[in-house]
């Protein structure tokens, strides 16, 4: 017996009903982002992933460290028993994100930003990682949007020429006041598709823009490289409502036909930020209705 089938076998127990044999003969691949559960270690993050018919992980903190550079799961040399955890498993260490931004004009604050995305870069590499998530936030007050913006093609075209050889791509998040597709064009277009592209979040974008799928898609598609979903009320503009996949706004069935259309063969990442919403339900509650609701779409 592998340790997928032990960890299956030790843990279903009453969760037999997310466990259905046609859920893997679906096409999309899944994974979460750790953001969902703050509270959980490494081995309770993959075991989890098995359990949930996940087939891999997004990395964004484990416990109380946010910043997995500094992690005693990844620093120096523990991302080895880490890495070994999840290859025994059969989940893969899709994404790891980042904190840091594109938008900074102060130089020591950018060379800050930059080096821990690169320190993030020899990190992903060494634990096969495909991605690393960088994000841009704002358009600061003092500099116009157009400098902001040229600033941050500059940052994003120098870490992705840092990335070159490694099997690693920086993507950008579509994020904070970065969200409408005119302007991730902008920024995207100048860079190397090889080393770089496009993290697709509907909800932070349409929040802010209104802009459709398919409207996003006839900009973007190109750059795609990975995929979060969440969902909640959209029309809620005075806080972010985020609800169980299926029970917001989110028009989550548009966006996989898009996907396949576009042919589109990557991970499909359940974002549930619940180390940022506490209130939110548990990741034992919201993980398995995900994956069975997308995994039956």
């Amino acid at each position: 017996m592998n340790r997928r089938d032990f960890i299956l076998a030790s843990l279903a127990g009453s969760f037999m009903p997310f466990l259905s044999s046609a859920a893997y003969k679906r096409k999309w691949k899944l994974c979460y982002t750790t953001l969902g559960t703050p509270s959980w270690g490494w081995q309770e993050i993959i075991d989890k992933a098995v359990l949930y018919n996940y087939k891999g992980v997004e990395v964004r903190g484990v416990q109380d460290q946010i910043n997995i550079l500094d992690s005693p799961y990844f620093k120096g040399t523990a991302w080895k028993e880490s890495k070994r955890i999840a290859d025994d498993a059969g989940i893969e260490v899709v994404n790891l994100n980042t904190s840091a931004h594109l938008h900074e004009h102060d130089k020591v604050k950018r060379q800050k930003n930059i080096d821990e995305v690169k320190g993030y870069i020899d990190l992903a590499e060494k634990m096969d990682s495909s991605f690393v998530r960088v994000f841009p936030d704002k358009f600061p007050e003092g500099y116009t949007k157009e400098a902001t913006v040229n600033l941050m093609k500059q940052t994003l075209q120098e870490l992705g020429e840092y990335a070159k050889g490694s099997g690693v791509k920086v993507l950008l998040d579509a994020h904070g006041a970065l969200v409408r597709s005119a302007d991730i064009d902008e920024v995207l277009k100048v860079q190397n598709p090889k080393v770089t592209g496009l993290i697709w979040d509907f909800f932070n974008m349409h929040y802010q823009t209104g802009e459709s799928p398919s409207e996003m898609m006839k900009v973007l598609k190109n750059y795609v490289s990975f995929v979060q979903l969440k969902d909640g009320h959209l029309s809620n503009k005075e806080k972010h409502d985020y609800t169980l996949m299926g029970d917001g706004e989110v028009p989550y069935k548009e966006i996989l036909m898009l996907l396949d259309t576009m042919n589109y063969k990557g991970f499909v990442s359940f974002e549930w930020e619940k180390r940022w919403h506490p209130e939110l339900a548990d990741p034992d509650v919201a993980l398995p209705a995900f994956s069975k609701l997308i995994l039956n779409s």
